[in-house]
């Protein structure tokens, strides 16, 4: 524990200056925290390795590379710990993929979501074991199966209920907030089980945004802004026609 507690300022710095694939981490920044961990005590380095692999999925993509000279055998086999640690974590029906999808706003959600499917594409490598694979897939489904579960609440509870006439006030800001948050997820889920689903529940809710019946909730402006963010300019151009 006094290992990692010495290190997290810099995990935290790693982290904070990572932005997906714009700054990603370096070989040589992870190699240099990882030998730390070693020279200090070796028996944390597969903690150590979960935690990168849990905040930044992609470290697991420059491990291959890390792995050189006289800590690699360490190395290699603190990463084996680490990734069967977090898929087992992953796998639990709670507090794994599903809790952490359904936590937090959808954007939370869908950045949870795509940190852990680029967590699974980087742990699934030709050589990996039957064992390992078949974890993977049952995580795979577990992801997939939360995102449409976070989705399709946060459409009923937080987009399309908010438009019933016995709710409270239009809240636009909120209503816009929504919609940009379902698009960030359903951009995530659509690389762990394909995009059929979101395309037919972005479509009903674009639908249902642009009915007549929305005419004494939403202004003309604000349900073509809306489909906009649903469905893309292209669906908001039509329905602007329509609306004349």
């Amino acid at each position: 524990m006094a290992v990692l507690l010495s290190e997290a300022p810099a995990l935290d710095t790693l982290c904070s200056e990572t932005v997906a694939d714009l700054l990603p981490p370096t070989a040589e920044t992870v190699a240099a925290l990882l030998g730390r961990v070693v020279k200090a005590n070796r028996s944390a380095l597969p903690m150590m390795i979960t935690l990168l692999l849990d905040r930044l999925p992609e470290v697991a993509g420059l491990l291959p590379t890390v792995r050189e000279g006289q800590q690699a055998a360490a190395i290699q086999a603190a990463t084996d710990e680490a990734a069967g640690l977090l898929l087992r974590q992953l796998d639990q029906p709670v507090g794994g993929v599903q809790t952490r999808i359904a936590a937090g706003t959808l954007v939370d959600a869908g950045a949870a979501a795509g940190r852990i499917a680029t967590l699974l594409t980087h742990l699934d490598t030709p050589d990996a074991k039957p064992g390992r694979r078949e974890h993977l897939r049952a995580v795979r489904q577990r992801l997939n199966a939360g995102c449409k579960a976070r989705f399709v609440s946060g459409l009923q509870d937080e987009l399309l209920a908010r438009l019933r006439p016995a709710s409270d006030p239009v809240d636009i800001v909120a209503l816009e907030t929504a919609a940009r948050g379902l698009r960030v997820l359903e951009s995530e889920a659509r690389a762990v089980g394909g995009g059929a689903t979101y395309d037919l529940l972005l479509g009903k809710a674009a639908e249902a945004i642009g009915c007549d019946a929305m005419r004494d909730r939403l202004t003309r402006v604000e349900q073509v802004r809306l489909v906009e963010i649903l469905s893309g300019s292209d669906a908001a151009l039509a329905m602007a026609d329509e609306l004349g």
